[in-house]
């Protein structure tokens, strides 16, 4: 589902809220990520400095980007990775248009303002570049493309080896970063605000990112995209079928081997809730969508030691909406414990991404439980049959709202009509009871 989906740097789905962040140590084999964006074929500056592939994930609860280049750095030269972000959330440099500006670090400054005009073929709100400095270290620069064209020393990974750095973006947002120069799966790694490309989770973002020279000439080593080789004649004094530069004031946007662009897909939509209530035998599981995009479905998954078993047959999605959709799934035939499950969500195109888990206990009578569904809804959990009285409660204690509920199960209560300000939401029956605090802006 690209709502639970997603795209950044490339043209894929993006997944449920994962179960913890990536760690940023410039290894990109963090089982959150997911592969947008490969190529890497070009050879013109040589063995030492490439990039492979787009990696990323987004981490829904905090809105924060993970996004990486899988490469390696020429530690004996200034040459770095340019990598460039577009989002449908902001205006920024327009594909075709020129992207550098004097001031920025590294190549984003155009050869200090001789030669800037190097150009894309999306919409570009975000630059980084990341160089050795003709040493063992990673620099990382940022440059901000929307609201502005201002820049920022983000700083040093030291020692290339994957040590993190945290610097302050352009926009204001904490930027973390590590790059490891070990090869394989290694390479940049950066965790960012959303709010530093001006975007939300119901943004979609596009990327793309090349090997480039301090003074803005661009290799052939892109991913996407492959450059054309040379034809003799054409281009100057390099021999036929010999891999040549873009270089100087390249146009992405006209050049052929492209597109220079990973595609577009929806950021990916915050799994509002999944939580489970044992009953005497079995554990129901209910959860929320705020949005889906080319969701297939669910399937349940309970842990058994290290591994995972699947436990239900396909829970059908809603395919793409911009509406709150609400699931429940119950597993049956369970003896008293503690059991874990997790969702396992089904893109259209086969994409698979996972919920965080759910720990639920099984045996225990009585109980019931409330989950805020944003800022207008209430789901009431119950372990059995129940009739409950809902009240919502003002800071002056005034009963603003009143609902009688019939529980059996998994029930959602509609909130209309509050206005701004903070409430206790209270939940009242002969064996259960419940609160939680809603805030509405």
């Amino acid at each position: 589902m690209r709502t639970l989906a997603t795209t950044l740097f490339a043209l894929t789905a993006l997944p449920l809220v994962a179960q913890a962040q990536p760690v940023v140590d410039g290894n990109l084999n963090d089982a959150q990520y997911t592969t947008i964006a490969t190529g890497g074929s070009g050879t013109s500056f040589g063995a030492a400095i490439n990039v492979a592939e787009i990696k990323y994930y987004v981490d829904q609860p905090n809105s924060r980007l993970y996004i990486g280049v899988v490469g390696i750095l020429d530690t004996g030269s200034n040459n770095g990775i340019g990598l460039w972000l577009g989002t449908d959330a902001q205006s920024g440099v327009a594909a075709g248009s020129a992207l550098g500006v004097n001031g920025n670090g590294h190549y984003m400054s155009g050869n200090s303002g001789a030669n800037t005009n190097f150009r894309s073929d999306f919409e570009v709100d975000y630059m980084f570049a990341v160089n050795p400095g003709s040493s063992a270290n990673a620099y990382l620069d940022a440059a901000r493309r929307w609201g502005g064209t201002t820049g920022s020393y983000i700083g040093n990974s030291g020692g290339a080896n994957g040590t993190p750095a945290t610097g302050t973006g352009p926009v204001g947002g904490s930027i973390t970063f590590a790059f490891d120069n070990g090869g394989g799966t290694k390479g940049l790694e950066i965790s960012m605000p959303l709010s530093e490309l001006g975007a939300t989770t119901s943004s979609a973002i596009t990327a793309f990112a090349v090997v480039v020279s301090q003074s803005a000439y661009f290799s052939d080593d892109t991913v996407p995209g492959a450059p054309p080789v040379a034809v003799k004649g054409l281009d100057g004094p390099v021999p036929f079928g010999i891999q040549a530069s873009p270089g100087f004031d390249a146009d992405f946007s006209t050049l052929g081997g492209g597109p220079y662009n990973s595609g577009s897909a929806s950021l990916p939509v915050e799994l509002v809730s999944f939580s489970g209530l044992g009953t005497t035998s079995g554990a129901r599981l209910s959860w929320t969508t705020a949005s889906e995009t080319n969701n297939a479905g669910f399937y349940v998954e309970q842990q058994n030691g290290s591994g995972w078993n699947t436990v239900s047959s396909l829970v059908a999605g809603r395919g793409t909406t911009t509406e709150r959709s609400d699931y429940a799934y119950t597993v049956n035939g369970l003896t008293a414990g503690s059991y874990t499950f997790r969702l396992r969500q089904v893109d259209t195109d086969g994409s698979v991404h996972y919920s965080p888990n759910a720990t639920v206990e099984v045996g225990v009578d009585g109980e019931a439980r409330l989950t805020l569904l944003g800022q207008r809804a209430v789901r009431i959990e119950t372990n059995d049959a129940a009739a409950m009285t809902l009240r919502v409660v003002d800071v002056l204690g005034r009963v603003v709202a009143t609902r009688s509920v019939s529980v059996d199960g998994t029930t959602v209560v509609e909130l209309p009509g509050l206005a701004a300000g903070a409430y206790v939401v209270r939940v009242d029956g002969d064996r259960f009871a419940g609160s939680k605090t809603l805030v509405v802006q």
